[in-house]
């Protein structure tokens, strides 16, 4: 690898640097550990308030949700399976692997019921969405419905042919859904008589997990096939099988809003998907497999369970797609907002600057330009000049007052990858595909300075203190002094050409990205490498937020989320049709605006 580091400088720089260390802000909300080992089952009252855990330990416990704090703790003799919640939030059930069911009351957490009635463990319980029945999965291959009400089993269900892994009930009431893993088979029983209305079998498939969809018209079931198969609860036609999972999948739960369907496995994966098209929304990775799920009624937490014995709360609502909006007729390249936050500037594939108002995407103006396309749009701190750079190699100032072109700068007839702005407003530079880089005065509009590289320029980076100046040359990232354009750094830092380059906010660090699949944090002190993200996948384009605590990443059709705090992940989103090309969080770093090949720009609602 070739290093060249002038430290003296690199010293001096980091002298006058103001430190700023970002608040912590995960995508992980809360973590508590409160068992002594694995957790195998948990329930969230309807408040959203409470946390009902049972494990291996031989414990239920009772945890606040925001907090932590233990609200209470039930000690048994053998490990407890299973969890069900009644709907009024009046008592749960636990499973226990001793083959009793018990009733509690969940106000003051006291032994309403103990149930005797398998003859081995237990090892699923549901309670009937009116809370009249409780019905219990055991080894012994049965199902018994009890009648809370009057105390007294009701019904002997049987027919599996292995012990059944979860039960459900559908919200309506009318409908029972079980499944026993080893016969590969998922029964659906009717409550008006305890029949088996039908029987959906797969071949080795092996279902552990079953959620019916809150208005009862579909059942959600998943297995060790590591597939979730989406079927009508009425008619039991498959509508739809998602195979993008990479471990058996343990839990799915839909939201209380259908928003929403909630998916864990074995690979530490929690998943959410869009009932609406079932395509992937976003990704949350655990510590541990998940072996259970649950969400706030209002689908704002996930709330999941693992052999670690930690619950994990997971901010799900945290980057909400508000607006889509499609202002051009071919790829976006380059999106940008107006330092004001009053508008969206997006620039694609086709011949036009599109004026997008920041409220609601709505395009106000679109300007024809002769570019032949624009790559790389960058606004001045002030907010009063933009400047566009063209695959026609033209480089062009606009006045944000009016939309008049009032410099055009034309060198060559290579597409201008990229473009900066100092800090100050009063120079630029600019990168294209001959290798030019250029700097430019934008008082004096004329050049200031050239150098001539073999290879690409496709990203540039001003430090925000407008000291120095980093460029992404091929695989090399090369650092400049800006006053004197005397060379700092030059580090062969990726596999293959670097496609963006961000310094953080108190430019102590530098990320770059490359078509190598990997996004790097580099110490600007030394350029030794502090993080190394791989097998992220191609990202065009890196940007951090005003406030430092955000770096986002465009992706193949995913935006992906890191914590700047201790460099972790937070969050993929999905929602683009093709590749996401860039993006620009609002100032008040309360938004965020992608633009991809899909044509369209899309509005994002932070709420970390």
């Amino acid at each position: 690898m070739e290093k060249k580091i002038n430290k003296p400088i690199f010293l001096g720089l980091m002298i006058l640097l103001s430190l700023n260390s970002p608040a912590k802000a995960e995508h992980l909300y809360k973590s508590y550990t409160v068992h002594n080992s694995g957790i195998n089952s948990i329930s969230v009252n309807h408040n959203g308030d409470t946390i009902f855990s049972v494990g291996n330990d031989n414990q239920i416990k009772i945890t606040d949700l925001e907090t932590g704090l233990n609200k209470a703790t039930i000690k048994q003799n053998s490990p407890i399976t299973a969890l069900a919640s009644s709907n009024d939030d009046n008592y749960y059930a636990t499973a226990g692997s001793d083959g009793s069911v018990k009733i509690w009351d969940a106000k003051r957490n006291i032994l309403v019921k103990e149930i005797n009635i398998h003859l081995k463990p237990v090892t699923a319980v549901a309670f009937s969405p009116d809370g009249k029945y409780l019905i219990s999965g055991s080894y012994d291959k049965t199902l018994q419905v009890w009648d809370i009400q009057n105390e007294q089993a009701m019904k002997k269900l049987e027919g599996h042919q292995s012990y059944p892994r979860d039960i459900k009930f559908s919200p309506d009431g009318n409908l029972m859904a079980s499944c026993a893993g080893d016969d590969d088979a998922i029964k659906i029983w009717s409550t008006r008589d305890w029949q088996v209305k039908t029987v959906i079998k797969v071949k080795n498939t092996y279902f552990n997990t079953l959620s019916f969809s809150p208005d009862s018209s579909m059942l959600a079931v998943g297995g060790d096939d590591k597939s979730i198969k989406i079927y009508n609860a009425n008619n039991n036609n498959l509508l739809k099988e998602i195979n993008n999972q990479e471990g058996y999948i343990s839990a799915v739960k839909f939201s209380q809003d259908n928003k929403y369907l909630f998916s864990g496995d074995s690979d530490k994966n929690i998943k959410v998907w869009n009932p609406k098209d079932w395509t992937l929304v976003k990704t949350f990775k655990s510590s541990s497999a998940i072996n259970s799920l649950d969400s706030s009624y209002n689908g704002k937490y996930i709330i999941s369970a693992s052999s670690d014995k930690t619950i994990k709360i997971w901010k799900n609502r945290s980057l909400n797609n508000i607006f889509t909006k499609t202002p051009h007729q071919e790829q976006i390249n380059s999106v940008i907002y107006s330092p004001d936050q009053k508008y969206i500037v997006s620039a694609g594939d086709d011949p036009f600057l599109s004026i997008n108002s920041a409220s609601d995407l709505n395009s106000e103006r679109q300007i024809k330009d002769n570019s032949n396309g624009i790559n790389s749009l960058a606004i001045t701190k002030a907010g009063d000049l933009m400047i566009s750079g063209g695959n026609n190699g033209t480089i062009k100032v606009w006045q944000t007052k009016n939309w008049k072109n009032i410099s055009i700068f034309k060198e060559s007839k290579s597409p201008i990858q990229a473009i900066a702005i100092s800090p100050n407003d009063n120079n630029f530079v600019s990168g294209a595909d001959d290798g030019k880089l250029k700097a430019w005065s934008l008082d004096k509009e004329k050049s200031i300075n050239t150098m001539s590289f073999s290879e690409k320029i496709k990203a540039l980076a001003y430090s925000n203190d407008g000291s120095v100046i980093a460029a992404g040359i091929g695989k090399k990232i090369i650092i400049w002094e800006a006053s004197t354009w005397k060379q700092l750094a030059s580090v062969e830092a990726h596999n293959s050409s670097i496609l963006s380059l961000a310094f953080n906010l108190n430019d102590k660090k530098l990320v770059s990205s490359s078509e190598d699949g990997t996004v790097k944090v580099w110490n600007v002190n030394d350029m030794s490498t502090i993080k190394n993200f791989t097998n992220v996948g191609t990202v065009n384009h890196l940007v951090f937020s005003s406030n430092g605590k955000y770096l986002a990443g465009a992706t193949k059709k995913d935006i992906k989320l890191w914590n700047t705090d201790k460099w972790t992940d937070m969050e993929t989103i999905s929602g683009h049709d093709g590749n996401v090309q860039t993006l620009s969080f609002s100032p008040d770093n309360r938004l965020l605006v992608s633009g991809g090949a899909d044509k369209t720009i899309r509005l994002w609602e932070l709420e970390y």
